[in-house]
């Protein structure tokens, strides 16, 4: 045997790290795309990740007030409650019969936040929809988020904090923008 010869199995990788040969899970098999301004609400973007079975995880993008902000933003409690409609969705077989029929404005839960009373009293609540951003049809919710919506700023998209599976066309995701184009675009409204 060669002694110049890499190990058995290390032939002609030894210079990529292991996350490059095997990327995480969710970079093999979802496309990333995001919606920005949820229904027309400045900011509110939401991340899709796209599977190729056409299944979209749906969540809130980095860019949102409120998982930007850092939880809970200014220090209040936060609430998260699915919509009756989406919680009532009972699916079953393999064509996801039952399901919530949803539009790209259709709210799938309300996050509220109640931020600390003012010097008169007045306490103010932050309210933010989250939303489809797709047609299609509702497969899950995540309701670990209502015990525990501090979920929402897992640092890993691909993480907890996801809020809805929604199953829907290759045509649905069209008005959407990948990675790319929300980096640019939101790094264009930051110099603004």
């Amino acid at each position: 045997m060669d002694g110049d010869a890499p190990p058995h199995g290390e032939k002609g990788r030894s210079s990529l790290g292991f996350r490059q040969l095997f990327p995480p899970f969710v970079q093999r098999y979802f496309t990333r795309l995001y919606c920005l301004d949820a229904a027309g609400c400045p900011g509110e973007d939401h991340y899709v990740l796209q599977h190729v079975n056409h299944l979209l995880v749906v969540g809130l993008a980095p860019s949102h007030p409120l998982v930007a902000a850092q939880p809970p933003p200014g220090g209040g409690q936060l609430r998260l409650r699915f919509t009756e409609e989406a919680l009532a969705s009972q699916v079953s077989g393999k064509r996801k019969r039952g399901s919530l029929s949803l539009k790209p404005e259709t709210t799938i839960c309300v996050c509220e936040v109640d931020s600390p009373s003012d010097a008169d009293g007045t306490r103010h609540v932050l309210s933010y929809d989250i939303r489809a951003c797709v047609n299609g049809d509702l497969v899950e919710v995540n309701e670990r988020l209502v015990d525990n919506p501090l979920l929402l700023w897992d640092e890993r998209q691909e993480g907890e904090g996801w809020v809805a599976i929604i199953k829907a066309s290759q045509r649905a995701t069209r008005h959407l923008v990948t990675s790319a184009e929300y980096q640019r675009r939101r790094a264009a409204d930051m110099n603004e």
